[in-house]
């Protein structure tokens, strides 16, 4: 995954999963076990209030495993940031995901698109071969 930050603008990467981030201190902090998604990417634009977060799966072709994981990572995460000492992060900020597969387009079906669509509203998913975030994060 990559991105061309723009001037002003704010970017921050975790490695979430536990397979390849054993250490991760967030999932410490927050006393997270189990299965999470690969990254976590936080995106704030120049002189924004708001923040996206964004979910970050990187698969091969197995796009019904990437949906149940990016699902359950904000069902994992969501709640710590909803707490009543999150007050100001909860009010501006937009969660999102972002699957990014390898091979051929994937094929994906409408149940996945609505369970998709149910977790993070219209326009907060994407499922893509190209692993540049910057263009899919900017869109508001």
């Amino acid at each position: 995954m990559r991105v061309t930050p723009r001037q002003g603008e704010t970017w921050k990467w975790f490695a979430i999963d536990d397979q390849t981030n054993r250490p991760c201190a967030l999932r410490a902090e927050l006393h997270i076990c189990g299965a999470l998604s690969d990254l976590l990417v936080f995106y704030t634009p120049e002189g924004s209030a708001s923040t996206t977060i964004c979910i970050v799966e990187l698969k091969g072709s197995d796009i019904t495993h990437a949906i149940e994981q990016v699902i359950n990572t904000l069902q994992s995460l969501a709640p710590h940031f909803n707490a009543n000492h999150a007050q100001p992060l909860r009010q501006q900020t937009t969660w999102k995901a972002y699957i990014c597969t390898r091979g051929s387009a994937p094929q994906f079906h409408s149940p996945q698109s609505r369970r998709l669509l149910h977790a993070f509203g219209h326009g907060n998913f994407a499922i893509q071969q190209n692993p540049d975030l910057g263009q899919f994060l900017r869109q508001h």
